[in-house]
């Protein structure tokens, strides 16, 4: 069975900040968009840890997945559309 949002925004809570903020705002924002072959690829990504999630998402890394590179260009993608406070 598949999360709900709110499960996943839970398991979103993060030790680094910025980490925590972007994985955030693309749930509340896209979470409901996702396929659950791609919702699968997000909870494979939230069982990393936040440096290697970090690496991940702002693309410092790749994933070998073809469903997290997925996700990540859609997290990449939102952020980056998404209005910064500061």
């Amino acid at each position: 069975m598949r999360p709900t949002r709110n499960q996943v925004l839970w398991r979103c809570r993060r030790g680094l900040l910025e980490l925590d903020i972007v994985l955030r705002q693309f749930i509340e924002a896209r979470y409901d968009d996702l396929d659950d072959v791609l919702a699968k690829a997000l909870l494979e990504l939230l069982e990393l840890p936040d440096n290697d999630l970090l690496d991940l998402v702002t693309d410092h890394k790749q994933s070998s997945e073809m469903q997290q590179q997925t996700v990540l260009l859609m997290m990449r993608e939102h952020h980056l559309r998404t209005p910064h406070q500061g």
